[in-house]
């Protein structure tokens, strides 16, 4: 086959693979990875005390808010994701820490899905996107 006829060959079974057989093909949740907080709805949150994330295979979730330490669990079903009710410290929290997890909190309960975009986690919620760098 020449060149030019094997990439015809090659775009013509690419065009008839049904898309829902590519999302098969798609990125698996990243378990086990610890995350830090980047920004929420395009507002970055401040350097001191960043919110980070970890959750694992089994669907535990824990990390920093802020200020306090917080778990949940989660539930991860292709691309849509929702965590149970958030446990957290209850310390007393001033400053940066303190707005960072006033936003980060509400944002994260509220996630209904995620995505990577490179080594970057979107979490999908009613806020905006809360984007997380890998820690």
């Amino acid at each position: 086959m020449t060149d030019r006829r094997q990439f015809f060959v090659l775009m013509g079974a690419l065009a008839a693979t049904p898309a829902c057989a590519l999302a098969d093909q798609a990125v698996a949740f990243p378990y086990g990875q610890t995350f830090v907080a980047e920004s929420l709805a395009g507002t970055e949150f401040a350097d001191t005390s960043r919110p980070t994330l970890h959750v694992t295979a089994d669907g535990k979730v824990n990390g920093s808010a802020g200020c306090n330490r917080y778990h949940a669990t989660a539930k991860v079903a292709g691309a849509t994701l929702a965590f149970g009710p958030l446990a957290m410290t209850r310390k007393a929290c001033f400053g940066a820490g303190g707005d960072n997890e006033r936003r980060f909190a509400p944002a994260i309960a509220a996630t209904s899905g995620w995505r990577m975009e490179r080594r970057t986690l979107v979490l999908e919620t009613t806020f905006g996107p809360l984007r997380f760098r890998r820690s």
